[in-house]
């Protein structure tokens, strides 16, 4: 390959209103533009989703609930209907004319594999399914900024041995992955290549010692937790503000509860990242369980208290920064928990400084070995 490869970017995010896909995708243009790639295709997000519906296992297959508990994601994979996925991808690959003109006029196809291939979601049995028929069309494939869990394993098995290119963001997933896909290396979230070119803001003492807390759920959602948390920060002597970002049904949930308690609600989707970074740097402390979210707010050096999320990706992005983790798992201790982490705030805020300063640096990593792979 050489710097006039042509490229088909699969699972393109940059037009949600999603500021960590925003982010990601504005670190897929940076990687191609570092190895002189130019003028790159997509396929949008959700392409060739919605055939694999019924193939998905349940939404409970996917997490662990439990009675005054944060939700979380499950380990154990569930195993789908190998034979019909692979009907599936044979059916489309041949009839769908967009997907096979697209792959037609490319050398490599690129899947941004952010928030999909986990739990055998309808989209990552997609992305899975491209990446098998390019394969089959003779295209190089590259996977980038994954987390795999709990994903098939027999589908795994058959599909990842062809990948040429393998980034993930962590190293559960590589561990996961490596026996039949060794080429595979871990880096961080494609967002820190992004981020790393936007200044900071700056946080005034103001902001530091002030008694703003942002809170940002995450895609687990849910009224009961949320209302119970943003009532906890308050019985604090602190002030919640909410940052919603959509998805999983968050805004209307978060619209309902943060009317009903009066705390203030940001829609991250109606601001730019310059502005999101200025709202995120202005807060004491953050509560997130939001992947991308605490990527920013280490940019801008704001302590994190952390809750479950539908992977392992926020665990393993602070074992990846060294940031020491503090997290909320469910209403029992959650005010002494909220207190000692805003008592502790100027430690923990110099550790995730410190932290995307770590990530930023093993990001370096990346863009050499993709360089050098597509060129």
């Amino acid at each position: 390959m050489s710097p006039a490869t042509k490229v088909l970017v699969a699972n393109e995010t940059g037009h949600t209103s999603n500021p960590g896909c925003r982010a990601v995708r504005r670190g897929v243009s940076r990687l191609l533009a570092l190895s002189g790639v130019r003028g790159n295709a997509t396929l949008p997000l959700g392409f060739w989703e919605t055939h694999f519906a019924e193939l998905a296992p349940p939404r409970e297959t996917r997490l662990r609930r439990q009675e005054g508990k944060f939700s979380s994601g499950t380990e154990e994979p569930v195993s789908i209907d190998i034979a019909r996925w692979r009907q599936t991808r044979n059916e489309l690959s041949q009839r769908d004319i967009m997907f096979s003109k697209s792959l037609e006029a490319v050398d490599v196809l690129v899947v941004n594999g952010e928030g999909s291939l986990h739990h055998n979601l309808p989209r990552a049995l997609a992305l899975l399914a491209m990446m098998s028929a390019a394969t089959a069309a003779g295209k190089s494939v590259a996977l980038l900024n994954s987390t795999i869990q709990a994903m098939d394993p027999e589908l795994m098995k058959e599909v990842l041995p062809s990948v040429r290119f393998c980034h993930v963001r962590e190293k559960r997933t590589m561990q996961g992955v490596k026996e039949f896909q060794p080429a595979v290396f871990t880096a961080p979230d494609l967002a820190v290549l992004a981020m790393r070119l936007m200044p900071p803001p700056h946080r005034a003492k103001a902001h530091i010692d002030g008694k703003r807390i942002l809170v940002s759920y995450g895609v687990l959602v849910n009224e009961k937790m949320l209302r119970s948390l943003l009532q906890a920060v308050t019985r604090c002597g602190l002030e919640p503000v909410y940052l919603s970002i959509g998805d999983g049904g968050e805004t209307a949930v978060a619209t309902k509860i943060c009317e009903e308690l009066d705390v203030p609600l940001i829609h991250a989707g109606e601001i730019s990242l310059d502005r999101l970074l200025e709202v995120l740097g202005s807060s004491a402390l953050a509560i997130s369980g939001r992947h991308h979210i605490n990527l920013f707010l280490m940019r801008c050096g704001v302590p994190i208290v952390s809750i479950p999320s539908n992977t392992w990706k926020l665990d393993a992005t602070f074992e990846l920064s060294g940031y020491p983790k503090v997290e909320l798992s469910g209403t029992d201790g959650m005010e002494e928990a909220i207190l000692g982490a805003y008592a502790n705030r100027r430690t923990l805020g110099n550790s995730s400084e410190e932290g995307f300063q770590k990530c930023s640096s093993l990001m370096d990593e990346l863009p050499e070995r993709f360089r050098q792979w597509i060129c």
